[in-house]
């Protein structure tokens, strides 16, 4: 019980935090400041650091949650953490990123000479609604899982004791490997192909594309970048 009323208070932490960094994005992403005599983006990698510790944590909190629950219930969260990044990455889409630029002949005053200028697009809409509207999303996240934790409904679908029949899921007809008790076992060679297979993919994909992507795409124009960005989360 001790564990679980840790769990439950540094989720809601965890929530608090992306809630009120993805808002005070949406006001200070644009704000510099000068560091050993250079201007940084200090606000934006400071918030930004606070949305991915958020995001990185998530899921090694989240699921050691679930074990309160009665597992046919992991299948919507498995849904949940897909839309997570299903969802951003379509608004991420429609909002474009104005395309890319483009030159215009223009006429300096006091000039007769016509020049080359760099002319960009708007996306469709601002940076400020993009981050509001995921802070939004946290904010819902937040009360949800305080839901969770009050409601009657909520708590009445929690795992009693082990030797108990609440471990079964609502669904009596459910396969033998579906129901916690069953007795069901991994093979050591299994589990340790599965431990290295999972850590070649979460290398692969949250480690070495992500920071050679800026290289490998952005040179071919801003929307093919952001299209790469938003497909991949998608």
């Amino acid at each position: 019980k001790q564990k679980t009323a840790y769990d439950k208070y540094i989720i809601y932490a965890l929530l608090t935090a992306g809630t009120c960094a993805c808002i005070a994005l949406s006001f200070l992403y644009d704000y510099t400041s000068f560091v050993f005599g250079n201007e940084h983006s200090t606000a934006l990698l400071s918030l930004m650091f606070v949305t991915a510790l958020v995001g990185c944590t998530s899921s090694v909190l989240f699921m050691p949650y679930m074990r309160n629950y009665r597992e046919i219930y992991l299948v919507s969260y498995l849904v949940g953490e897909g839309l997570s990044g299903f969802v951003p990455s379509a608004v991420a889409l429609i909002q474009g990123v104005g395309g890319n630029p483009r030159c215009v002949n223009v006429t300096k005053p006091g000039s007769s000479h016509l020049e080359f200028v760099p002319a960009e697009s708007d996306p469709r809409f601002s940076s400020e609604i993009f981050f509001i509207f995921i802070g939004c999303l946290l904010c819902l996240s937040f009360l949800s899982f305080l839901s969770l934790n009050v409601l009657p409904t909520a708590r009445g679908e929690r795992v009693k004791l082990p030797s108990s029949m609440e471990m079964l899921p609502t669904d009596t007809t459910a396969p033998p490997s579906y129901k916690t008790n069953s007795g069901w076992t991994m093979p050591k060679y299994t589990y340790y192909y599965l431990l290295v297979m999972m850590a070649v993919v979460c290398f692969l994909g949250n480690g070495t594309l992500p920071s050679i992507q800026s290289y490998s795409c952005l040179p071919y124009g801003n929307v093919a970048y952001h299209l790469t960005v938003t497909l991949a989360s998608i």
